[in-house]
């Protein structure tokens, strides 16, 4: 198994051409192809699922007693007891502007 893996693995690579512009960070002068090897997949069993499932649960449950909780309280405590509803959807509706343009501007950046 592990002779075919490698007569696989070394035919590719001869079968790739040489970049021809400079090496990058003592790259090498091959670049291995984008597609994955397939190899055999296997199902996601049902205890997986459920454990993905409390995970993603529990990440919900985190943030969302941020939105009900804590930034209510928070826009009562900095801006005070008038127009404390005004206050927060302003709260709001300005931290989603902000992510909006901000989270693709930094994600662009990290790459």
């Amino acid at each position: 198994m592990s002779q075919l893996i490698d007569q696989r693995t070394t035919a590719r690579l001869e079968a790739i051409p040489a970049t021809s512009g400079p090496l990058v960070f003592g790259a090498a002068t091959r670049v291995l192809p984008a597609t994955p090897v397939p190899g055999p997949q296997r199902r996601v069993s049902l205890f997986e699922q459920i454990s993905i499932n409390v995970y993603t649960f529990a990440g919900n449950f985190q943030w969302q007693s941020l939105m009900v909780i804590v930034i209510p309280s928070l826009v009562v405590k900095f801006l005070g007891e008038a127009n404390k509803d005004i206050n927060l959807a302003m709260v709001v509706i300005w931290g989603t502007l902000v992510a909006f343009a901000v989270n693709p501007l930094i994600g662009a950046i990290s790459d």
